[in-house]
């Protein structure tokens, strides 16, 4: 419904959150504490259920990916070990390639701040794509034109 999710990891955690994931709903609290108490909480819970975590060196399961979730105009990105981050800038990467991608997504909100979040993630992606070589176009995008986000697939 309202969520645009992505992830970088196995193929098995990016079905799994696009076939099963059901979000409770959200009620009148913060977006920031409906991530941390409802949202992770029910990915962590699916994730044991279905494979997508492993065992760290210190013996800790956490979850073999890391997820960027878009919801009413916000960018949320969830850690393997279940933390939820909101990022300074209304752009974030995960997966091969993310410190490159960043880098151009800055460069262009520096350059043209008006920028859609289109434009900036297809840089991204270029970007990604130049420097690391399992990234390659065609790329497939998720957007939402209300509220300016938008996921790439590489």
């Amino acid at each position: 419904d309202e969520f645009i999710i992505g992830s970088c990891g196995t193929v098995n955690i990016g079905q799994t959150i696009e076939m099963l994931l059901k979000p409770l709903p959200i009620s009148g609290e913060d977006l920031y504490i409906y991530m941390v108490t409802k949202f992770t909480p029910a990915l962590r819970e699916l994730m044991k259920n279905r494979g997508g975590e492993i065992k760290t060196q210190n013996g800790n399961e956490e979850m073999d990916a890391r997820v960027l979730v878009g919801i009413r105009g916000r960018l949320f990105m969830i850690d393997g070990g279940y933390g939820v981050i909101e990022p300074a800038h209304k752009f974030a990467a995960v997966g091969c390639a993310d410190q490159e991608a960043l880098a151009a997504m800055f460069t262009v909100s520096q350059l043209h701040p008006e920028s859609s979040a289109e434009r900036m993630v297809t840089y991204g992606l270029l970007a990604a794509a130049e420097f690391d070589l399992a990234i390659r176009p065609p790329f497939s995008f998720i957007s939402s034109k209300e509220t300016n986000l938008a996921l790439a697939v590489a």
